[in-house]
């Protein structure tokens, strides 16, 4: 069997990939962030339907 060579980045990759991830994270929270006022919104409107 050979062995792979290792792979090293460009810096002008780490940089691209740091701006990527730091995307990525953004995206992530962003996600978070809108599916927990979803739920909230949820919520609120069952509490007010109970309260009818």
């Amino acid at each position: 069997m050979s062995e792979q060579p290792s792979l090293v980045p460009l810096p002008a990759f780490r940089r691209s990939w740091s701006v990527f991830e730091g995307d990525l994270k953004a995206g992530s929270a962003a996600r978070i962030l809108s599916a927990m006022a979803k739920a909230l919104i949820n919520d609120l409107e069952i509490g007010l339907n109970r309260n009818r």
